[in-house]
């Protein structure tokens, strides 16, 4: 058993960052922690027994995620709908090099603003 703390895991290949670790750690109860970090104190784990656990449940994780995000769209689709003068369709970006609304032109010159 090899123990270290959390950003030692974090920089293992394969590994994801230290906040997406704690996210995973605060969503399932059954990670293998020897100690939670606190305020000023890192966590400490074993390290082998968390890399196995993250590479078996941290796609099943955002897999999960990508799933809720799917029901919610399918929920209530109109807030998904574009909006009114967008130049992309809903669902995509405009291409990079082309501006998302294209500058308005006015048919003549706007008057200048009253000085008094």
């Amino acid at each position: 058993m090899t123990t270290g703390k959390l950003w030692e895991l974090a920089e293992r290949p394969d590994m994801p960052s230290e906040p997406t670790l704690r996210r995973l750690i605060r969503m399932r109860p059954d990670f293998p922690l020897i100690e939670r970090g606190r305020r000023g104190r890192d966590y400490l784990l074993d390290l082998d027994a968390a890399a196995a656990f993250v590479r078996a449940n941290w796609a099943d994780a955002r897999r999960a995620k990508q799933r809720r995000a799917a029901a919610e769209r399918a929920a209530d689709p109109q807030l998904h709908l574009p909006l009114a003068g967008s130049a992309a369709p809903a669902g995509q970006r405009a291409p990079p090099n082309e501006p998302a609304h294209p500058p308005s032109m006015p048919d003549q010159e706007t008057p200048p603003c009253p000085t008094r």
